[in-house]
């Protein structure tokens, strides 16, 4: 059971009202029909949480290429731009496409390359160039050579979460056409989901321009070059699960910063577990750690809309959706909201005896910064670990009381430096 009430919880909480600031697959790459899910046992990395510098939520390296300047592409794709040139979202606009002025050209050679889950493991592999109307054409194809298109724009603005429908078009000796959705999942990136399509992948190929239309706004991109790069990317797969290609290093499981909160709680043999390998609706958060043998803490981050309310609102409908997943008898608790310089902050727990045996508890903590970031800390653990869950919420919460007094940090050039309630990190 522990586990299975967050994971059956969080995927109803908030429901029509807020959405995670980074939605969708590990990385935001696969959608969950598509990925490799873990085997079970074997999810713990060996070795404890290593003190760090910064106390923030945190934003892992980006996973793709580094091509030339590319925004950051850990979650769903970019956004096609009316004006090729900007790339503004227009998601919610009504009406016929925009045509771009002309298919923009690459500036450069296709850069291939795989990736790995926090485990080591392989992922996909990436294929991506910048062209000249300012976006970069990103294809990613995991190890069933199943493909995705992400459009990324440094400063997109895109917002998270936001779903529509998508037109691919390919322009050629053979003009080929698909409707898809798509979904924004960070401020830079959108993306669309093509799946073992061989005739679409092939045409990526053989055609002269791949035309992207959303509601109000059309991105083009010639496709000189994309039979070498579309064999090269398959290949990369190929050689990848064959262990042919060096694999580059795995990305941390647990980012520093909030390794770092977990050290300052007391928690210093928290153990990293490697969400990237769960389908989103089996995470128990965006990050998860595991204490001693029976309590999995987590943290998860949410971008509510302004209308959705203050803490007390956002968490009472977050317990409420948690109770939904309990087959038994349910008990939420919550204490009063405390007003803080940086943040809302909330604890409570929630505890559900099930119908056949097996009780679980849940220890929470619950804030709402300035930014408007709703994170839920939780840690699960059966009756006979309750107070070692509880003692675990309160490490935390008296670390982020600290931090909430503490005037903000200004970014230096990088994001997710603010305390404690900066911009939630981009999830694994």
């Amino acid at each position: 059971m522990l586990r299975s009430l967050l994971a059956a919880g969080t995927a109803l909480a908030l429901a029509g009202a807020a959405h995670a600031q980074s939605s969708g697959p590990a990385a935001g790459t696969v959608p969950p029909s598509q990925q490799t899910q873990a085997p079970a046992g074997g999810l713990i990395l060996p070795g404890t949480v290593a003190p760090t510098q910064g106390v923030a939520a945190p934003t892992p390296a980006p996973q793709a290429p580094a091509a030339q300047q590319r925004p950051a592409a850990q979650a769903p794709a970019a956004q096609p731009q009316a004006r090729p040139q900007q790339a503004a979202p227009a998601a919610a606009a009504q009406g016929a496409p925009r045509p771009p002025a002309k298919p923009a050209a690459a500036l450069a050679e296709w850069e291939i390359a795989p990736q790995v889950f926090s485990d080591g493991s392989f992922k996909l592999c990436a294929a991506e160039n910048k062209f000249d109307n300012g976006l970069f054409l990103i294809l990613m194809a995991n190890a069933d050579k199943r493909l995705n298109i992400m459009i990324a724009k440094q400063g997109g603005g895109f917002p998270p979460g936001q779903r529509f429908p998508v037109k691919l078009r390919i322009d050629g000796k053979s003009k080929i056409e698909r409707e898809r959705g798509a979904m924004t999942a960070s401020p830079e990136v959108i993306m669309t989901g093509v799946g073992d399509d061989q005739e679409f992948v092939k045409g990526l190929g053989t055609g002269s321009a791949l035309f992207v239309e959303i509601p109000g706004d059309t991105a083009a991109f010639q496709l000189k070059g994309t039979a070498k790069m579309t064999a090269d990317l398959m290949g990369c797969v190929d050689k990848a699960k064959a262990g042919q290609l060096q694999l580059p290093p795995p990305p941390p499981a647990m980012p520093p910063q909030l390794a770092n909160i977990l050290v300052q709680a007391g928690l210093k043999d928290a153990r990293a577990i490697p969400v990237d390998k769960l389908a989103p609706e089996q995470r128990p958060g965006d990050f998860a750690w595991q204490l001693g043998d029976k309590i999995v803490g987590a943290v998860r981050y949410f971008r509510p809309p302004a209308e959705a309310g203050d803490l007390t609102k956002l968490s009472q409908e977050f317990v409420d959706s948690l109770g939904k997943s309990c087959q038994g008898t349910y008990t939420p608790a919550l204490k009063a909201v405390e007003n803080l310089p940086q943040v809302e902050l909330r604890t409570g727990s929630a505890g559900c005896v099930q119908k056949e045996g097996g009780n679980v508890h849940v220890a929470m903590l619950m804030y709402k910064a300035k930014d408007g970031t709703f994170a839920v800390f939780t840690h699960e653990a059966t009756d006979a670990e309750k107070a070692k869950a509880e003692e675990a919420s309160a490490g935390i919460a008296k670390v982020l009381r600290e931090l909430a007094k503490k005037p903000p940090e200004q970014p230096q050039g990088q994001a997710g430096q603010q305390a404690p309630a900066a911009a939630a990190p981009k999830k694994q």
